[in-house]
């Protein structure tokens, strides 16, 4: 059973919304933000709040999933769960999907995401930390699956340091530089 992340909602992703380093007009790097689709049907008003209080140009929203945590390679019912969430990533403007399968590579999973989301989202983000070696991307069906190349580990008020560290040594970060800032120390 997952919480869908509503307490990091709750807890403002872990009191870096209301940061203003998010809000910085001079910086160039552009902060995505965490939202399962499925969060508007079960908390709107929390889900509004963060629509209505992103900035315009600097914050963007990214689907975790597509319509509830799952298992891709595990989910009984894969093409449905994906026809089910269509709407709804459309809906949010979520363009892009992250999620891990929980370390599978599997073509199956693969195709029906990309095939099934196709002209919905622009993209794929795809694991929780360097899963499959030196893979940084794949294309499936016109779309890139960007594998994330980097886990920052500790408390995430500092996960900038470490991805400013990352991004100075990485050739082209827009594409091939993915974090996930895990609160695994708290």
């Amino acid at each position: 059973m997952s919480d869908l992340g509503f307490g990091m909602l709750q807890g403002f992703y872990y009191d870096q919304w209301h940061d203003k380093f998010r809000l910085d007009e001079k910086r160039t790097v552009k902060l995505s933000w965490w939202m399962d689709a499925l969060s508007a049907d079960i908390a709107p008003q929390i889900t509004k709040y963060f629509y209505d209080t992103k900035h315009p140009k600097l914050n963007l929203f990214y689907s975790a999933h597509v319509y509830g945590r799952i298992r891709p390679s595990d989910f009984p019912d894969l093409p449905d769960y994906l026809e089910r969430g269509k709407g709804k990533l459309k809906e949010m403007n979520l363009r892009v999907v992250a999620f891990s399968n929980y370390h599978k590579w599997d073509e199956y999973v693969f195709e029906q995401y990309s095939t099934r989301l196709k002209g919905i989202i622009d993209g794929f983000i795809f694991g929780f930390g360097p899963e499959f070696g030196d893979v940084q991307y794949i294309i499936r069906e016109g779309l890139p699956w960007i594998f994330t190349t980097f886990l920052y580990q500790g408390e995430p008020q500092t996960a900038r340091i470490g991805l400013y560290k990352k991004a100075r040594y990485t050739p082209v970060p827009c594409i091939r530089l993915c974090i996930r800032v895990s609160d695994t120390l708290r």
